[in-house]
């Protein structure tokens, strides 16, 4: 084959190539051609892909989108739902605030002793053993049931709707404790009035906190509260439930200033947050007798007596050691 090349003198030259130069250069531009075709389908092939990314990343955002309203709504039903329950809470408060000031009154009952405006004076010491979880019966006693790990240290929700919530609901108890109180001094007569005073740690008072699973008045978490808090007036008298000698008399971390009674019936009681001791360690007691005034020492949020009932170092449901000395 021929192939006529033209100069810029303008004359010509003529190339010869055999055939099989011919099929090389034949084969070269067809390579060359496949090449850029296989380019072109690689660069078209990934533009489909990015293009099906941001498709699939649109629907993801929209979906997300969904779901955030879906939350939302949520959320702003169950905010409406609390605040009904404060509202309920906060008018069952005020009722039973101008009803305990008017029972106050008509019955002469010391107001200092009963202060409506007052946070509930709780306390005791802070609790890590799981154990306790295993003593069953809550703030009434009862047999011992399965370990319950998660009755210490959850925390509660922090919103504000929540805390609210958890301060009225404690006001509700402490009022209800009062009330309970009350109600026994009006149907109790009055040459009974102070038959069963020595089977109470406290010869006036009302219990500001139960034995058993509870929201920590200090941490704010569940907890295990390991004995009965009673409420009262500051400086008031703290009884011995039994007769006993006393083992500890002084100052322990949580409990403040404390009296440890051992009784000969093996059990021991704890007498916590003590404003003053009358005993000391090794004195002999008789039921009813004084063995300190009630104070808010230790850890504690107001005046009141944290009493503890154990036996071979297992704590007991306070109230039903109480029951069982009245019985």
């Amino acid at each position: 084959m021929r192939i006529v090349v033209l100069t810029k003198l303008g004359g010509a030259r003529t190339l010869r190539l055999r055939p099989w130069a011919l099929f090389a250069v034949l084969g070269l531009a067809v390579a060359a051609i496949s090449a850029a075709a296989i380019q072109l389908h690689e660069r078209f092939s990934h533009h489909r892909q990015v293009a099906k990314a941001v498709a699939d990343w649109r629907s993801g955002i929209i979906d997300q989108q969904a779901a955030v309203t879906s939350l939302q709504q949520q959320q702003s039903a169950e905010n409406e739902a609390i605040s009904k329950q404060l509202a309920n809470m906060q008018a069952r408060l005020w009722r039973m605030e101008a009803l305990g000031q008017w029972v106050t009154e008509a019955t002469g009952l010391d107001a200092g002793e009963f202060d409506f405006t007052a946070p509930p004076a709780q306390g005791g010491p802070v609790r890590e053993a799981p154990t306790a979880c295993a003593f069953g019966g809550g703030a009434r006693g009862g047999t011992p049931s399965m370990q319950q790990p998660q009755c210490q240290d959850t925390v509660l929700p922090r919103t504000d709707l929540q805390v609210r919530l958890n301060e009225l609901a404690g006001q509700i108890r402490q009022r209800e404790g009062e009330f309970e109180l009350f109600e026994a001094l009006l149907k109790t007569p009055a040459d009974n009035a102070g038959q069963d005073a020595s089977v109470r740690p406290v010869n006036w008072g009302w219990v500001s906190s139960p034995y058993g699973r509870r929201i920590d008045p200090i941490s704010g978490k569940m907890a295990w509260h390991t004995g009965v808090d009673f409420a009262g007036r500051k400086g008031s008298d703290i009884v011995a439930v039994d007769r006993g000698i006393v083992v500890f008399a002084g100052r322990r971390a949580g409990y403040g200033n404390l009296v440890e009674l051992a009784h000969l019936d093996g059990h021991v009681t704890r007498y916590g947050h003590q404003a003053t001791l009358a005993v000391r360690r090794g004195d002999i007691v008789r039921q009813g007798q004084v063995i300190g005034s009630m104070g808010d020492t230790g850890r504690s949020t107001g005046p009141h007596v944290h009493f503890e009932v154990l036996r071979n170092g297992r704590h007991l449901s306070p109230m039903r050691y109480l029951k069982d000395r009245r019985g």
